[in-house]
């Protein structure tokens, strides 16, 4: 038998890389088996084997068959209108980040469970970010809650201010009632 002998450093996974692999279906952020053998550098073919000989290590909260139209969603238009008219084998499978290390431990390879372990912490720092970008939206929106009633209340002000102008303005062109003095030089004498 041979003997695998590999270091975490030796396996080099670009977050680029996984990252372009994660898609989200149903609510789930998930890798499709090709990707996954991609990653692995393993044929497809060899990893579903795996899976299919492993089935009671891996339950339906880690991995899930798509339906047609999420197979269809997934793809490019021009793949879709050549293989229009070609029958599918078989629904691609996705994988769950816990589905991930699962089929690692089926693998039983140890180039294969560093990968497994770099694609779960490129998962938790994606999750971490959409946790801090969701926080910051929240508090964005309760800024531009408080910018939208100081926006009412400065309108509010500044009309209140306007019709103390036209209030003062028309007391001020209110002429008095009778005659005017004049001096001698004819100007009006206040």
């Amino acid at each position: 038998m041979k003997v695998e002998k590999v270091n975490a450093e030796e396996v080099e996974v670009s977050q680029e890389v996984v990252l372009s692999k994660i898609c989200e279906i149903r609510g789930e952020r998930v890798m499709l088996e090709k990707d996954l053998a991609a990653l692995y550098e393993i044929e497809t073919e060899v990893l579903m084997r795996a899976i299919r000989r492993n089935t009671e290590l891996l339950s339906v909260h880690f991995m899930f068959e798509l339906s047609r139209d999420e197979n269809e969603a997934l793809r490019p238009l021009s793949i879709i209108l050549k293989r229009e008219k070609e029958e599918i084998r078989h629904l691609p499978i996705a994988f769950t980040e816990h589905g991930i290390l699962q089929v690692a431990n089926v693998l039983r390879s140890k180039k294969v469970k560093y990968i497994s372990v770099r694609i779960t912490e490129i998962f938790i720092e994606t999750r971490k970010r959409i946790l801090t970008h969701e926080s910051l939206s929240v508090e964005i929106d309760k800024l531009r809650k408080q910018v939208g009633e100081h926006d009412k209340e400065i309108d509010l002000f500044l009309e209140y201010l306007e019709q103390s102008k036209q209030a003062e303005l028309e007391r001020n062109q209110i002429r008095s009632v009778g005659f005017e003095r004049k001096d001698n030089n004819g100007l009006a004498v206040v």
